[in-house]
């Protein structure tokens, strides 16, 4: 696996102005979110109805998903892939406990309290 150069941008000017300081991260998270969501029902592990909303278009362009093979050496189909598995895992974890509380850090752009009935009632801080 290639390493992500030290130089590697966490945060950066979007063309959206609305986005533009949002950390590249939670933009990245939240476009490998919503590309999964756009699988069909029978081949994807969640589905996310804010994720591209909350990125935009231009984080899920093809433009864009060429940019992390670059920067990354891996496909963004494995970021996909990855995030996938994981907003998963976390996601059966918060059903099954049916928090009364919820403490999200670093959420970035993470539309889960909107998404997961489980996660209904609770209340977020």
């Amino acid at each position: 696996m290639a390493s992500v150069p030290a130089s590697a941008a966490t945060s950066v000017a979007h063309h959206d102005a609305a986005r533009a300081a949002v950390p590249t991260t939670a933009i990245g998270v939240c476009s490998f979110r919503a590309l999964e969501s756009q699988k069909s029902a029978g081949e994807r592990l969640f589905f996310d109805p804010f994720a591209a909303l909350l990125c935009g278009q231009e984080a899920i362009s093809a433009e864009r998903q060429g940019m992390w093979r670059q920067t990354t050496g891996q496909s963004v189909d494995f970021w996909v892939d990855f995030q996938a598995i994981r907003t998963r895992w976390i996601d059966d974890m918060l059903t099954t406990a049916g928090p009364e509380q919820l403490v999200i850090l670093g959420a970035g752009l993470d539309s889960r309290p909107y998404r997961l009935e489980a996660l209904r009632g609770s209340e977020d801080l």
